[in-house]
């Protein structure tokens, strides 16, 4: 049986996307059609859109597929600004390599996530990510948006490290666990409301 769990934190949900690095890269997206200008982000035929650099990504739109982050040693920003992520394979949002992330909630937005229920692992005994936000770095969501995730193979949120949530409002709903992280929570802000098929924060 699910549970209900209502705690203080914040987030939103959106149609068509941007991205903008230090580097100056960007990317756009108009109803499931992403074209990318730059280095720092590219988008793959199967929807995966990469960013390989730091700096702050700005996103709005629809995109189906996924956003993977592989900046070893440098700090992402994501600010989710009116976008919906829908993937059928995998997490929505996989943070692979990056020393932090930021997911930022631009004012009076509304953003939605989910993952797929089942994920395509190229390797069969890899159980890893498992959340609609997995992330191997320090993950921290502020802003004054809002996001829905919806965690159909197991978590909302995962971190193998720190989460910190200072802002925005969320509407979680899991599988298993909506919140999980390695180290440690810490909720400084926001408003958040869970339906998990376990707990709501571990």
């Amino acid at each position: 049986m699910k549970r209900i769990f209502l705690i203080f934190l914040s987030l939103v949900l959106a149609l068509s996307l941007a991205a903008c690095a230090e580097t100056g890269t960007s990317a756009e997206t108009k109803t499931s059609a992403l074209t990318v200008n730059g280095e720092a982000a590219s988008l793959d035929a199967d929807g995966t859109l990469t960013i390989t650099s730091g700096g702050t990504y700005e996103l709005a739109g629809e995109l189906y597929g996924q956003v993977w982050i592989e900046a070893k040693g440098e700090d992402v920003t994501l600010i989710l600004n009116g976008v919906t992520i829908e993937s059928s394979f995998f997490s929505a949002i996989y943070v692979k390599k990056a020393e932090s992330v930021t997911i930022e909630l631009a004012e009076g937005s509304e953003n939605y996530l989910s993952d797929a229920e089942t994920y395509k692992y190229d390797d069969s005994e890899n159980e890893e990510p498992d959340g609609t936000i997995f992330s191997k770095s320090d993950l921290t969501f502020q802003g004054a948006g809002s996001l829905t995730i919806v965690g159909n193979h197991s978590y909302a949120i995962r971190t193998k490290d720190a989460l910190v949530i200072a802002g925005g409002t969320y509407d979680l709903a899991s599988a298993d666990t909506a919140v999980r992280a390695g180290d440690s929570v810490t909720v400084s802000g926001g408003t958040i409301a869970i339906e998990a098929g376990n707990d709501g924060v571990r």
